[in-house]
């Protein structure tokens, strides 16, 4: 698959984006997605995040996913590499509605200076819910909490969120 979008430009929005992936069934409970993202910041930020992911699926219900990110950070003549890890959980609660729990331990990437992207780490727990209203479109509340931390100094991050989609 592929997917681009466009961001009004500033530290924490990429000012465009690209993603592809491939998503291969291995057997019929295990199943692995590897994605390549590209996010171009103003400032001369540039991002390249390299994401295996591996799914579990006991039953049709019930999905367990595992991923890594490996991120490329490139900003003005300075180029590091850092990682981040996610675990998720997510129940299919009806044909139309889905909710699930994800834990995420890494890098955040909003921050302006590399340095501070390379040394502040961020544990994110978040409940997502996806609604399909009809064919064509649905609705995703999220809910996070997120604690970041460089050396000493840590804040805390509740988030509220609501985003719609179409199919087609």
């Amino acid at each position: 698959g592929v997917v681009g979008g466009f961001g009004a430009p500033s530290h924490a929005m990429p000012r465009w984006l690209g993603k592809l992936w491939l998503y291969t069934q291995w057997t019929t409970r295990w199943s692995t997605t590897f994605s390549y993202s590209l996010w171009d910041y103003t400032g001369e930020k540039t991002v390249h995040i390299f994401t295996p992911t591996l799914t579990f699926t006991p039953t049709e219900k019930y999905a367990i996913e595992a991923r890594y990110y490996g991120t490329w950070l490139v900003l003005r003549d300075s180029k590091r590499f850092g990682s981040t890890v996610s675990l998720r959980g997510v129940a299919q609660l009806r044909s139309d509605l889905r909710m699930g729990l994800s834990y995420t331990y890494g890098l955040q990437l909003d921050q302006a200076s590399l340095s501070d992207i390379i040394d502040m780490r961020s544990h994110l727990a978040a409940l997502f819910v996806e609604y399909r209203v009809n064919r064509t479109w649905g609705l995703q509340p999220f809910l996070s909490l997120e604690r970041r931390a460089i050396r000493e100094r840590a804040i805390w991050i509740a988030s509220i969120e609501l985003g719609a989609y179409v199919r087609w």
